[in-house]
């Protein structure tokens, strides 16, 4: 006779086994102990302070996400939008969407979204940083934002990107 057949573990966590082989992280434990262990990995990924969430292109566009194509146009104009939008972030905009635009026309490559993204952060890092072994950014467009814009920019992106991905998802 056999013993009882345990129930299967309702999540899984793939990646790199103490084996050194890909496999289910949780496999060797229970239900309630891979629940707990992932609260534990998500509760510690959501302090850190540059998260990434990768998914396949167009999971959630069924329930409302967005792509990365139409993300960045939906940031905009979520930033446009704001009463008080500070006049320095209008020609920041523009110049994006029109090297976008220009690149789409000639079928040339233009750096994506997440890369635009990079460069604004880093040159918060850099205008902020005193020990710095330069000083300034230069920007293509005028006026370029000043110490105390650039920090706003790059807030108001951030409230922007996790307004436009944020979803209700059903239970199931």
């Amino acid at each position: 006779m056999t013993g009882p057949v345990a129930a299967p573990l309702e999540y899984q966590l793939i990646g790199l086994t103490e084996s050194g082989d890909v496999g289910d992280i949780l496999s060797a434990l229970d239900q309630k102990q891979g629940r707990v262990r992932l609260q534990a990995l998500i509760a510690e990924w959501l302090r850190m302070d540059n998260l990434v969430v990768l998914t396949g292109s167009g999971t959630s566009v069924s329930s409302g996400g967005k792509t990365m194509a139409n993300l960045e146009t939906a940031v905009f104009a979520t930033i446009e939008a704001l009463p008080d939008l500070p006049a320095f972030i209008k020609p920041i905009i523009a110049a994006r969407k029109t090297d976008v635009d220009y690149a789409n026309m000639m079928d040339e490559t233009v750096i994506g979204f997440e890369g635009w993204l990079s460069f604004i952060a880093n040159a918060l890092v850099v205008t902020e940083s005193t020990g710095a072994p330069f000083k300034g950014v230069t920007w293509p467009a005028t006026p370029a934002p000043t110490i105390t814009e650039l920090p706003w920019f790059v807030d108001r992106l951030r409230m922007a990107i996790f307004a436009e991905c944020a979803l209700s998802l059903p239970d199931t």
